[in-house]
C-alpha cells in the first residue's frame, strides 16, 4: 500500500511542479489584451477586483495569444542523464466551473504533453486544473494550489495542503538576485518550494521569476523511495507579447521583427500549396499534387538550433519529410541533405532587411547559388491576393552534370510563402529537357494571423 501511495504522490506532486514551470509571465500592457476567445481581461476579472488591471501581478500571468517561451530540460538520475527542449506558450482562456481561467499549454517535439488552467485575482495565482497530452489524466484541484503571491517579498511564506492533508507544499521567497540563462541575464525572483509526503520522501525546487518574462530558470531535487533525482529548466528563448521581444522564442538572440513577420516559425503554422511540374519534352507531362507544411517544433540540426518544418503530400502522414531552419537576427538558413549534396549543407534562403536590389550568396562544394530581392509585386494565388517581395535565385551545379536552375520565391507580410516558380533545362542524349516547377498557396493557419484554414 505505501508503495502504490508514494507512486500516486509523486505523480501529482512532480504535475504541480511541472505547473510551476509553465506558469509565469508576459508583459503588463496599457490596453487591454484579448484572450484566446475574444474577452478581454475586464471581461474575465472578479468585480471586487477591479483594480486588478492596475496590480503587478499581470508581469508574473501569461495573458497575451501568442507569448511563448522555449526551455533547455535536463534531468539526471545516478548515471542516465536526458535532455530535452520544452515550448511553453499562452492558449488564450476557458470556461471550468464557471470560472475564467487562463490556460497554458507545454509542448516537446510539436506534441502537446499538458495544460495548466490558471484562475487571477489581484494578489494570487491559483491552479484549477492539469491536463496531461491529448485525452491523458485530469487533475482537479480542491482546493485551486496558490503557486504565486503578489507583491513578491522577501521571507514571505504560504503553503498548499492536498486534500485530506496527504502531503503539503511549503513556498518562501528567498530573495531578489542575477540569474543567468541561455536567454541572458536577469534580475529574478527566487522562490524556494518544498513538497514533503514523509520524512524520507520529498521535492525541493527553486525558481527564479523575472517580471514581464516570467520564469528564467528552476532547479529541482527530488528523492522518493530513495532514489534521487535533479532536474534542471533554463529559459533558452521568449516572446512576451508585442511590447517586449528581447529573446527570440526559437534560437537567434535579438531577432529583426521582419524575420517573424515574412517567416513566421510558431509552433502549429500551417501552409497548404498546389504543387505543379510540368516536363516539356517531346511528350510533355504534367503532375499535380498537394503539399502541406506544419511546424512541429525545434531541435539542435548541424550544430544549431533549428525550427523543424515537416512536409506531408497529400496529407498523408505517412509521406513526412523534415526540413530544419536556423533562424538569426537578420536572416533564415536552411539546413539539410539533397540529392546533389548527400551531406548536411546549409544555404540563407532569406537576408533583412528586405529591400529593392539586395543579393547574397551560398556557395559549396555541389552548387553555387545567388539571391536577389527584384522588388514588391501583387499576385493572385488561390489562397487570396496579396502584395509579396519576389525574390530570384539563380543556382549552378558545379560539380558532375553541369546545369542551372532559375527560380522566384514570393513572401508576403504575416503570411510567408506564397508562391514559388522555377525553370530549369538538362540535356540528355542530345536532347533538351525542360522542368519548370510552380507552387501555390492554397490554405494556411499562421498563429499571428487571423485567416485560418
Amino acid at each position: 500500500m505505501r508503495k502504490k501511495s508514494i507512486s500516486t504522490f509523486k505523480f501529482l506532486v512532480v504535475l504541480i511542479m511541472a505547473a510551476l514551470i509553465l506558469t509565469l509571465s508576459c508583459s503588463k500592457k496599457k490596453s487591454i489584451a484579448k484572450t484566446g476567445k475574444g474577452k478581454s481581461k475586464k471581461d474575465i476579472i472578479n468585480k471586487k477586483d477591479s483594480k486588478m488591471e492596475k496590480s503587478g501581478i499581470w508581469d508574473y500571468i501569461p495573458h497575451d495569444e501568442g507569448c511563448r517561451w522555449v526551455y533547455d530540460f535536463v534531468s539526471k538520475a545516478g548515471n542516465q542523464i536526458r535532455r530535452s527542449e520544452i515550448t511553453v506558450r499562452s492558449d488564450g482562456n476557458e470556461k471550468i466551473r464557471k470560472k475564467d481561467l487562463y490556460v497554458v499549454e507545454s509542448l516537446i517535439g510539436g506534441e502537446s504533453i499538458r495544460k495548466n488552467y490558471f484562475d487571477v485575482t489581484k494578489n494570487e495565482i491559483m491552479m484549477y486544473r492539469l491536463e496531461i497530452g491529448n485525452g491523458g489524466k485530469t487533475i482537479d484541484f480542491e482546493p485551486p494550489a496558490v503557486i504565486f503571491k503578489y507583491p513578491p517579498k522577501k521571507g514571505l511564506k504560504w503553503s498548499n495542503p492536498s486534500k485530506h492533508n496527504k502531503y503539503i507544499t511549503h513556498f518562501t521567497f528567498v530573495r531578489k538576485e542575477k540569474v543567468k540563462v541561455p536567454a541572458g541575464e536577469f534580475e529574478a525572483w527566487k522562490v524556494e518550494s518544498k513538497t514533503v509526503y514523509s520524512n524520507v520522501d520529498q521535492i525541493v525546487s527553486w525558481s527564479w521569476f523575472a517580471p514581464h518574462v516570467g520564469l528564467v530558470k528552476q532547479q529541482e531535487t527530488q528523492t522518493i523511495d530513495g532514489r534521487t533525482t535533479t532536474n534542471t529548466l533554463e529559459l533558452r528563448g521568449y516572446r512576451a507579447g508585442k511590447a517586449i521581444n528581447q529573446q527570440a522564442d526559437k534560437p537567434g538572440g535579438n531577432i529583426n521583427p521582419q524575420v517573424q513577420e515574412y517567416f513566421p516559425y510558431d509552433v502549429g503554422d500551417v501552409w497548404v500549396y498546389e504543387d505543379t511540374i510540368i516536363i516539356i519534352n517531346t511528350d510533355s507531362v504534367k503532375t499535380q499534387q498537394e503539399n502541406t507544411y506544419k511546424v512541429i517544433g525545434s531541435e539542435l540540426y548541424n550544430k544549431k538550433h533549428c525550427v523543424i518544418v515537416q512536409r506531408m503530400i497529400e496529407r498523408d502522414y505517412r509521406l513526412r519529410t523534415r526540413t530544419h531552419y536556423e533562424i538569426t537576427d537578420n536572416s533564415v538558413i536552411r539546413h539539410g541533405k539533397s540529392v546533389l549534396s548527400p551531406e548536411i549543407t546549409s544555404e540563407t534562403i532569406l537576408k533583412f532587411p528586405l529591400k529593392k536590389g539586395k543579393k547574397w550568396e551560398n556557395k559549396n562544394k555541389y552548387r553555387k547559388t545567388t539571391y536577389e530581392v527584384v522588388g514588391q509585386v501583387n499576385l493572385e494565388v488561390p489562397a487570396g491576393k496579396f502584395r509579396a517581395w519576389k525574390i530570384r535565385g539563380i543556382s549552378d551545379v558545379i560539380t558532375g552534370i553541369k546545369q542551372r536552375c532559375i527560380f522566384y520565391n514570393y513572401y508576403t507580410s504575416g503570411v510567408g510563402l506564397v508562391k514559388t516558380e522555377s525553370s530549369v533545362k538538362l540535356k540528355f542524349s542530345g536532347k533538351t529537357i525542360e522542368k519548370k516547377a510552380s507552387m501555390e498557396l492554397k490554405e494556411y493557419h499562421i498563429i499571428g494571423n487571423k485567416k485560418k484554414i
